[in-house]
């Protein structure tokens, strides 16, 4: 059976190509889906479920330059000081996976190498140490993990090989592809040219730019009146295609190609815009002309039900969002584990705060400051020292004061772009949509 990511299926005559926004199983690399309850379901795009090995597995890039779909597993480490005997080290928390990994020190990262059956437990050693290139570096200890001997080694070729097809697009973006020879196909994210790109932080908006996965955040500025960006990147690190801004006053983000590498100084920074010494251990770029990023319109998925799917959409392509909507919440939500469920949780940047509601500082007064500007995001809930969700309501009214220096109790006023709201109670955990993770057959 075939799963759309989208609103439905594109109708295909015998004669039609295979439409490319549509996802499906392998005979063997089966789908794994969030199941709602209601007719809506989300796509796990990071793991899948292997029929033959009856176990789930994740895309993983081998030392060998493939990817293979890899079971959950805990790494080895080495218990001599020429790193000639690997044990398996789970950490003390979670459960103990099947399986041990062996990596390779390669180009700078570990990447997987060798797999094996976990084993019997066995002692802590004394000191473990990890192997990198010829290098045996060590003694490290963690006496709080767990040991294991190694198993059967399993070989790459039990595992399935997952492929990146290219896949021909009339837009300018294109899709990047996980697939397999048992006929897996789906689309799990987005290039423009050569450059990864994601949809821009924008929960609840229509619209969103696809924003080159490199961009930096540009801190500083080049001029004495704050108005020509400038990137400060550590020596050692990558040079990105993207300088993105962030304005203080309005939370709007401009968007700019990587200009010329200048000296620095001159370097301001503040909302002052004070003069400022530069690191001598960072380049500095200056913006150059603004970026032509590719615009997504996030389209809801318009079926009568509580939850709704959303889709980016650009010319041809399509790719579902991680968010959806819930319908009885009025906001986007995303899955997380809570309470040994999966739960849709409201999505926000925002937090609760705690003010007074006299100058004897004794009563909490539970608020949320919210950035009024037109780029601000229009959260909902807004997040308490409990991870507990709370309804934003109306703007508050009535004067608030706080703990200033010296443990003074001061009348508060928010800064200016920024408005005081009440809160409502914490949510309970049953207010929240809840998910089943269901294995679609081919």
């Amino acid at each position: 059976m075939r799963a759309a990511v989208l609103l439905a299926l594109a109708a295909c005559g015998d004669n039609s190509a295979p439409d490319p926004n549509v996802v499906q199983s392998g005979s063997r690399l089966h789908l794994v889906q969030y199941d709602y309850g209601d007719g809506a379901r989300q796509i796990d795009t990071a793991r899948f479920h292997d029929a033959a090995r009856d176990e789930r597995c994740a895309p993983l890039r081998w030392s060998d330059g493939d990817t293979y779909c890899t079971p959950a597993y805990a790494t080895t480490v080495f218990t001599s000081a020429d790193c000639s005997e690997a044990v398996g080290q789970v950490a003390a928390s979670g459960p103990d996976p099947d399986y041990l990994l062996q990596e390779f020190w390669l180009a700078g990262v570990f990447l997987p190498s060798r797999l094996y059956e976990r084993g019997a437990p066995i002692a802590a050693p004394a000191a473990t140490w990890l192997r990198r290139g010829s290098a045996c570096d060590g003694p490290y200890a963690n006496p709080n993990a767990s040991y294991f001997a190694l198993g059967p080694e399993v070989s790459k070729d039990e595992l399935v090989r997952i492929t990146h097809p290219d896949v021909p697009s009339a837009s300018r973006l294109q899709r990047q592809v996980l697939a397999s020879a048992d006929g897996l196909y789906l689309p799990v994210a987005l290039h423009d040219g050569e450059v990864p790109c994601t949809a821009a932080w924008a929960p609840g908006a229509a619209t969103a730019p696809c924003v080159p996965a490199d961009a930096r955040i540009a801190e500083y500025f080049h001029d004495a009146t704050c108005t020509e960006p400038e990137l400060a990147i550590a020596v050692p690190d990558s040079v990105p295609s993207t300088i993105e801004h962030v304005d203080e006053r309005t939370s709007c983000s401009s968007y700019y190609e990587l200009g010329a590498e200048v000296e620095a100084p001159p370097l301001f920074y503040g909302p002052s815009c004070d003069s400022i010494a530069a690191p001598s251990d960072r380049r500095y770029f200056v913006a150059g002309p603004p970026a032509d990023l590719v615009m997504l319109d996030r389209e809801r998925d318009p079926v009568p039900r509580r939850i709704h799917p959303i889709t980016l959409a650009a010319g041809d392509v399509r790719l579902g969002d991680a968010n959806v909507y819930d319908e009885v919440l009025g906001t986007e939500c995303r899955r997380a584990i809570v309470a040994d469920a999966w739960r849709c949780l409201p999505v926000t940047g925002t937090l609760v705060t705690e003010r007074f509601d006299s100058d004897a500082c004794q009563t909490v007064v539970p608020l949320a400051e919210i950035h009024t500007s037109a780029c601000a995001t229009r959260d909902a809930f807004a997040l308490d020292k409990e991870s507990a969700f709370r309804r934003i309501g109306a703007v508050h009214t009535a004067p608030v004061f706080h703990l200033s220096t010296g443990d003074r109790c001061l009348p508060y006023t928010a800064a200016e772009g920024i408005e005081l709201r009440d809160v409502g109670p914490a949510l309970p955990l049953d207010a929240f949509a809840t998910a089943t993770v269901v294995t679609e057959d081919p």
